[in-house]
């Protein structure tokens, strides 16, 4: 099913940079369906995985445990990712104006988006990016 240009419309139609300007700490996931997210990515993501965190924030659902190659995440917010203790590195942007991600081509083991497909006014763009990384 495609999406109509109706569809790829949002309610707040100013531009997300604006809301995202101010940090925002807070949990945006129950506790319980953190803790099965965290156990789901234990028994699925390894060691030596290099994980690409989309639509990050300041706290990570990765297991503590477990010491990954890399993490990469991504965000609107550079304080909220600069809090977020698990990436070894990230950047800011807008998937909603550009789509293309500045990461080379079949350099990610797992691409993870939580909860914010439901954001995503291009998400087929996104699928094929993250399909090209």
């Amino acid at each position: 099913m495609a999406l109509t240009p109706n569809d790829r419309e949002k309610l707040d139609i100013s531009d997300d940079q604006i809301f995202y300007q101010q940090p925002r700490y807070v949990q945006h996931l129950s506790d319980s369906f953190r803790t099965r997210l965290t156990n789901l990515y234990s028994k699925y993501l390894l060691n030596h995985h290099v994980i690409l965190d989309l639509m990050s924030s300041w706290v990570s659902h990765l297991p503590s445990n477990i010491k990954y190659k890399k993490v990469i995440g991504h965000g609107l917010n550079e304080a909220e990712l600069s809090s977020n203790e698990r990436l070894d590195r990230f950047w800011v942007q807008n998937l909603n104006k550009t789509q293309n991600m500045p990461i080379e081509d079949s350099s990610i083991d797992a691409g993870l988006i939580v909860a914010g497909w439901q954001y995503l006014q291009y998400p087929e763009k996104v699928s094929l990016e993250l399909s090209r990384i």
